[in-house]
């Protein structure tokens, strides 16, 4: 067998016993796996997967220890123990049929060698934190994956909530929809402008010359001049920033209580103020269904797998 193998089975046998010590059935088993397939000559690899194995199957991996080193004492204790746990497992049904207790196992447990193995880590509550943290830091533990999972959910949360701005605002901005509106809003505030007595003591040449340069300069401000991806990109920040303007009505955005009796209200007309103020409330009640959802689902999974 190649120099690399042995390598490589001596560092994974050093990894199952960390596994073993950390209570780690799950993570024992596939590196007694690996262990196993570089260097089947080795026992230790078939003594741990013994240690983590159902009792059927930890006869044939006891077995195949014996079958390398005869005289070893671990083996035969293991085969004791091992025989143990299986005739307590198969108590009613010993007197009728003795050979359940024999070391021939059926061809199906043969091969788990070349199969995944259901194992349960029974790890205790009383776990330290010092152990608890370093299960949850080990790369093949059920934290470390529901974090990978949580971060990766979050990038393409993220990703998808930038292409879809993106593509809503470059779908309707392709007849300059939006541009339009912008345009209508501008012109809108200089009416109101100059209904509340603005260039009201200048003629009427000055005047205009006045509104057409104030309505230049202010769609140039929200870049109404520039080409049209650049466009694009100004309505996208500005999409991601909720630097949306001004809304037409004011909006409640707190409210003050004396003793059980409204005193006043705290309003306003800028979208971005109105959505900051929602938007912690709204993120918790969408992480609480998402974490309920999470729960249930591996809660049923658990349920299932032990049925």
């Amino acid at each position: 067998m190649p120099k690399l193998d042995n390598q490589l089975a001596r560092q994974a046998v050093v990894e199952a016993k960390q596994a073993l010590l950390r209570e780690d059935g799950v993570a024992a088993r596939r590196w007694a796996l690996l262990a196993a397939r570089q260097n089947p000559e080795d026992e230790l690899p078939w003594l741990i997967l013994a240690a983590v194995a159902a009792p059927r199957a930890s006869l044939y991996y006891l077995n195949k220890a014996l079958e390398l080193n005869p005289d070893s004492e671990s083996t035969h204790r293991g085969l004791a123990w091992a025989e143990s746990r299986l005739s307590q497992t198969l108590l009613p049904s010993i007197t009728e049929n003795p050979s359940l207790v024999t070391h021939q196992v059926p061809p199906s447990v043969q091969s788990e060698i070349t199969r995944p193995i259901r194992v349960h880590s029974r790890q205790p509550w009383r776990a330290g934190l010092s152990s608890f943290w370093e299960r949850a830091r080990s790369p093949d533990s059920g934290l470390s994956r529901v974090a990978k999972y949580t971060l990766w959910r979050g990038v393409t949360l993220l990703i998808s909530i930038f292409a879809s701005i993106f593509l809503i605002i470059y779908i309707a901005n392709l007849g300059g929809y939006l541009d339009t509106i912008q345009k209508a809003l501008i012109s809108e505030d200089i009416n109101g402008m100059l209904r509340g007595g603005w260039l009201s003591d200048v003629s009427e040449d000055v005047r205009q010359q006045t509104i057409d340069a104030t309505q230049q300069a202010m769609e140039s401000s929200y870049g109404l001049d520039q080409p049209y991806t650049s466009r694009v990109i100004n309505w996208l920040v500005r999409g991601i920033t909720f630097n949306w303007g001004k809304s037409r009505s004011d909006y409640v955005i707190s409210s003050t209580y004396v003793e059980g009796t409204h005193t006043h209200d705290v309003t306003t007309n800028d979208i971005a103020t109105e959505i900051l103020a929602y938007l912690p409330r709204t993120l918790f009640l969408l992480g609480v269904s998402n974490l309920a959802i999470f729960l249930i689902s591996v809660t049923v999974v658990q349920s299932s797998r032990k049925t």
